[in-house]
């Protein structure tokens, strides 16, 4: 066995393994980290090798401090078969090699939140490491996933009533899906969208500079889209989906309010359509609260993406490895209240 820290790996050979992995992400693709490396993040990536046979990786991120400080970020990551009980070994290995190098970086912690899902024995693994589990954590741990092996027929009926009804009322009110061309009007026209969805909503978003370096990463390698409705030939809604291995991804989107009808239902039943049409076997909707009640603040998102009728998942969770307690306790009570103070600094 030998363990390696490579910067240059053929993307497309990196990119396979984690595409054919049951815990397979966006973000753990040679091009996220491309797209994190714009954004003043640097990046090591860590491969684990037995016989020229990759065990398991991980793209990790870390951004350097004031103080010469550093916090260390595997988002979705690592990648390793997590039911596989002889793999605790490799999955040791890995991090001693990652714990090493976040030390010579003199990191706060590294966080590492894969998406599995919940698996005692994967969170026994980080436990052993002396992981602690996140109470608050910053990416969503519960999901619902559309099958797309099951047929048109069946998907409409696990949906629940509301939807299906808003799906016919859309379709009667003549309105049009559209796809992007690739053009970066098509990028401006969704921001547009986006911000006045944030601006209304109060969450952070990226900045359009941002927003421009991740399509000029993905979009020429197919691994995202966007999805616009249109009424009179106005953009009243619009979504932007990742494309990685057999998953489409909702990222991003939101509604204008510019007419009386609900235009998301549609939009995203003809994803969903668009999806089965090209083979791919899984429709992530993300972040949803796990258990909310009427009075959390994302109850509509909740049931929104509920009335899809898909699966829904809870993931194993975050993971902090600590390497400074006194700065760490710290940094936990600032990042309770970034998103806010990210949007009211960045809000225009």
């Amino acid at each position: 066995m030998n363990i390696e820290i490579i910067n240059n790996i053929d993307a497309n050979i990196f990119n396979e393994y984690v595409s054919n992995s049951t815990c397979s992400s966006i973000y753990q693709t040679i091009q996220w980290s491309e797209a994190r490396r714009k954004d003043k993040w640097q990046v090591e990536k860590f491969i684990l090798k037995n016989e020229d046979k990759i065990i398991c990786t991980a793209i990790c991120l870390y951004k350097i401090l004031p103080l010469n400080l550093s916090i260390f970020y595997l988002p979705r990551g690592p990648i390793i078969d997590y039911s596989d009980e002889s793999n605790k070994e490799y999955f040791n290995l890995l991090f001693s090699q990652i714990i090493k190098f976040a030390k010579s970086k003199n990191a706060i912690f590294i966080r590492s939140n894969p998406d599995i899902e919940k698996n005692n024995l994967a969170e026994s693994w980080f436990d052993d490491l002396k992981f602690i589990k996140n109470t608050k954590p910053i990416l969503h741990t519960t999901t619902f996933r559309i099958d797309l092996t099951k047929s048109e027929d069946e998907l409409m009926n696990a949906m629940e009533s509301r939807t299906k009804y808003d799906i016919r009322r859309a379709e009667k009110e003549i309105i049009k899906i559209e796809i992007d061309s690739g053009a970066e009007n098509d990028l401006k026209e969704f921001y547009t969208v986006l911000k006045t969805v944030s601006n209304k909503n109060e969450f952070p978003i990226y900045n359009f500079e941002q927003m421009k370096e991740l399509w000029k990463i993905f979009r020429p390698n197919n691994m995202c889209r966007i999805f616009f409705t249109k009424k009179d030939d106005k953009i009243i809604s619009a979504a932007f989906v990742f494309i990685f291995g057999k998953k489409v991804i909702y990222q991003w989107g939101g509604s204008l309010n510019l007419s009386k009808i609900n235009p998301n239902q549609l939009l995203h039943w003809e994803i969903i359509k668009w999806c089965k049409s090209n083979k791919y076997l899984i429709y992530d909707f993300q972040g949803v609260p796990e258990n909310p009640t009427k009075d959390n603040p994302l109850w509509g998102i909740y049931l929104f993406k509920r009335g899809f009728g898909g699966r829904l998942v809870t993931l194993s969770g975050e993971y902090d490895y600590v390497l400074n307690k006194a700065i760490y306790f710290i940094w936990k009570k600032i990042e309770l209240i970034y998103p806010k103070l990210k949007f009211l600094f960045t809000r225009k």
